[in-house]
């Protein structure tokens, strides 16, 4: 007997070391094989397959977006993502096989189309989903909730906690409310970016704007993709080295500076960060490029792939298409063309 369970150990090791390779292919561009071979995997009861096939299904734009998912029919797409079912399709985070974690691909789903985000985010961080329940944190008080996040309960399983709540927490209760671009610039706080932003939604509410200095509100303007609201002596160089600055210590800024680094000799077109943040609508949505990531994959290793330059490449191009301004970045046109 111990023999015989030693062998379907090493059998389901085995399994899951392939399904470690298919998922390294796709992080490294590869779609058509290795979504099949996940496929494949998922149909066969792997449940990280199933976890990652579904989120790619549910997030198919932004968060799965390529061109190999657009070339496919409906009928092929959803075979090839969903679970097949006597009565059609179903996303796998729905019905995984192992019964663990089903609750968890249950919370994982919902978030992303529930009407009470607090309460979502709270159910992630139940199944220390800690990212993807930080994200609708933040979210939520960006879009000017703040009746939702003062709602919080105190039992929150360590929301509070939230990366860019602390830094938020630090600079209020801190002496020093003046908010410069040295300021900013030397902080080492991988989560300074959200809470900037989340600081810049509140600062109207908590009488914060004489604080925050001019270059700083600038940037500010940048990254919630509102280029276009820029005074017209706006000093693009000090953006472009605000932008750099910060892309060293900020994963989703440091995809987007790979994308526009790898266009002419590697160095970074001043105008391609600012107007691609512009084109896709801000900060907000580079940061759900990573959705995809959740559980199966580390943000960082998401972040650092291939398949985040291909979807942020593609989101870029698909948001391209409704953007009225002359594209100036030379390295956007040319990914555009």
């Amino acid at each position: 007997m111990s023999v015989a369970v030693a062998g379907f150990a090493s059998i389901a090791s085995a399994q899951q070391n392939d399904v470690q390779r298919h998922i390294q292919a796709w992080l490294s561009g590869e779609d058509e094989n290795s979504l099949a071979a996940l496929a494949q995997a998922a149909a066969g009861g792997n449940t990280t397959a199933q976890i990652l096939l579904g989120q790619i299904d549910r997030d198919t734009v932004p968060g799965g977006f390529s061109p190999y998912l657009l070339s496919l029919g409906n009928d092929a797409r959803d075979s090839l993502l969903r679970r097949n079912g006597t009565d059609g399709t179903e996303n796998w985070l729905l019905d995984l096989s192992n019964p663990d974690p089903a609750d968890y691909g249950m919370r994982l789903f919902g978030y992303r189309v529930g009407r009470t985000p607090i309460r979502n985010a709270v159910a992630l961080r139940e199944v220390d989903e800690t990212v993807a329940a930080e994200f609708v944190l933040w979210t939520t008080l960006n879009d000017g909730r703040f009746d939702l996040v003062n709602a919080m309960p105190a039992e929150n399983y360590g929301l509070g906690q939230a990366g860019f709540l602390l830094w938020l927490r630090g600079y209020i209760e801190g002496s020093n409310k003046v908010m410069t671009m040295d300021r900013l610039s030397q902080d080492s706080n991988p989560a300074k970016l959200p809470g900037l932003l989340a600081l810049d939604k509140m600062s109207r509410l908590l009488n914060l704007g004489q604080f925050i200095s001019d270059d700083v509100k600038v940037l500010i303007t940048v990254l919630k993709g509102q280029r276009y609201a820029l005074p017209d002596d706006a000093n693009v160089i000090m953006i472009r080295n605000a932008l750099n600055d910060m892309a060293q210590v900020d994963a989703p800024l440091g995809m987007l500076a790979t994308l526009c680094g790898n266009c002419e000799n590697g160095t970074v077109d001043p105008e391609c960060m600012s107007q691609s943040l512009e084109i896709i609508g801000g900060y907000k949505t580079l940061m759900s490029v990573r959705t995809p990531a959740e559980s199966v994959i580390p943000a960082g290793t998401f972040y650092s792939s291939q398949r985040a330059q291909i979807t942020l490449e593609q989101l870029i191009k698909s948001r391209s298409e409704y953007y009225a301004p002359e594209i100036e970045s030379s390295c956007i046109a040319g990914f555009i063309e």
